[in-house]
């Protein structure tokens, strides 16, 4: 998947995902999408700053979702497909578990 393939599905994911997330399982569950598709373009090497942008541009939320990018950005990018597949398993797993803990308060 080209970069900018990847931007358009974030952008398009962030945009509709508080449309449908009724609950905490399915809020949690669209910010762990989101989370694995912001990690999937950090294994790429995208550029930090285009994934800001489309940040900027989902309006509410929108610094939740840039804390999102920065969390991401502070983990390596791996070589190999099988440690970049578990680097975005577990940092959507990770994301989840703070949305779950958060939404139990």
């Amino acid at each position: 998947m080209n970069v900018e393939r990847a931007f358009f599905i974030v952008a398009s994911f962030l945009l509709c995902a508080p449309a449908y997330a009724e609950n905490s399982t399915e809020t949690c569950r669209a910010v762990g999408e989101t989370a694995k598709t912001v990690m999937e373009a950090r294994q790429r090497n995208a550029d930090m700053s285009k994934l800001m942008e489309i940040m900027d541009r989902t309006g509410e939320g929108k610094e939740f979702y840039r804390r999102i990018v920065i969390l991401a950005y502070k983990r390596p990018a791996w070589h190999t497909q099988k440690l970049r597949d578990e680097a975005i398993s577990q940092f959507s797993n990770d994301i989840q578990l703070a949305c779950y803990q958060n939404s139990d308060k």
